[in-house]
């Protein structure tokens, strides 16, 4: 790498750095961790189908966040914020298998950020995408073309110029919501395992429609704009994909592409089992996909395949030039106990729950991805 060229990957670097440390929301410290650690998503869906106010650990963390990241006059009377960190010490209690509280997790929970606890429920977490939490509107520099080194054949050899350029990547809300409905009688029942059925259903809403959009997003609806289609990234074709294939696509992203970078493949489920069964090299004992299926790897790369990017696709790039932006802290949820009218919901005791988040995603440096497309 050229030394302008890594001039300009350290002032893309930087300046994420600096809307990291300006637009902080809060450490994590101990007091918030617990506090988060024992929020109970039953409990509060019932005070909120009861028209009370949650109380207890819930109230202190909703009450922060409306105070650090206040949403204006639209947000819910009858609803509450939950923490992203609270969803993610639930999610990975429910992996366990443990309980629904996830309180033993605590000590474990080791993120700085409400937007880094929202990737670690991600696919998008997992290859090291950028997390930043904000307050307002975010403009970072994007790299869309670099420089050039030329030798000099003789001492009046003048050097031809050819200046890196740099765009701007903006980041706004973009809000995202779920609708879900409920028995009473769940939201009455006040079991443990009502806490991870909410918290499950929540996170598996959020997760997929996010994910969907920051990879193939069309920019349009409300809708962030994702990788695929985004300008300057670049284009390989997956017929009959190979290893040469592969690595065209790794090497493809140029610059962007350096030792301890975020680098890795976010493939189809369908694409990682077709390359899980091809051989990498003629009478090989390997096979290009190598390891399990959600988690594995590919050209030596570490690999996680979703069901929220389309068929026969898959993105390989230095994921730290991905930003997923967060703009409210955690997640809001609304409880209408009434139903709609006329619907029966009423008769039928069948309450309303809205999840709504707020963020954006873009890419800093496009060419440091590629897509490979029509995967066969």
């Amino acid at each position: 790498m050229s030394a302008f060229n890594r001039a300009a990957q350290e002032a893309v670097r930087s300046a994420i750095e600096r809307a990291r440390d300006a637009v902080q929301l809060m450490q994590p410290d101990s007091r918030w961790i617990e506090l988060c650690g024992r929020v109970d998503l039953a409990r509060a869906v019932r005070s909120l189908a009861e028209e009370e106010r949650p109380g207890g650990a819930l109230r202190e963390c909703s009450d922060e966040l409306r105070r650090k990241k206040p949403l204006g006059q639209n947000e819910f009377a009858n609803g509450c914020r939950i923490p992203y960190e609270s969803l993610a010490m639930l999610t990975r209690a429910d992996i366990a298998a443990s309980s629904s509280q996830g309180g033993y997790l605590v000590s474990t929970m080791n993120l700085s950020s409400a937007a880094q606890s929202l990737l670690s429920m991600l696919v998008l977490g997992a290859l090291g995408v950028t997390a930043i939490d904000a307050t307002s509107n975010v403009n970072l520099p994007k790299v869309t073309s670099s420089t050039t080194g030329y030798w000099l054949s003789a001492e009046s050899t003048q050097i031809t110029e050819a200046d890196p350029t740099f765009g701007q990547t903006s980041f706004s809300a973009h809000h995202v919501g779920a609708y879900s409905q409920l028995s009473r009688l769940l939201t009455l029942q006040g079991l443990p395992d009502a806490g991870v059925i909410i918290a499950t259903e929540l996170v598996r809403k959020l997760r997929r429609t996010i994910e969907a959009a920051a990879l193939s997003g069309a920019g349009t609806g409300g809708a962030p704009h994702g990788v695929i289609g985004t300008s300057g990234v670049g284009a390989v074709s997956g017929a009959t994909l190979a290893l040469s294939g592969v690595m065209s696509a790794v090497t493809d992203t140029g610059d962007a592409l350096e030792p301890g970078s975020n680098a890795g493949w976010a493939t189809a489920r369908s694409v990682a089992s077709t390359l899980r069964q091809r051989q990498e090299l003629t009478n090989s004992s390997f096979t290009l996909w190598q390891g399990r299926l959600e988690a594995g790897t590919l050209g030596s790369y570490p690999s996680f395949s979703t069901s929220n990017i389309g068929s026969g696709i898959a993105i390989f790039g230095n994921w730290i030039y991905a930003c997923l932006v967060d703009f409210a802290g955690g997640l809001e949820i609304g409880v209408d106990p009434y139903g709609m009218p006329g619907s029966g919901q009423f008769q039928n005791a069948i309450v309303g729950l809205r999840s709504l988040a707020a963020l954006d995603f873009g890419l800093v440096w496009p060419s440091a991805f590629t897509v490979v497309s029509s995967i066969t």
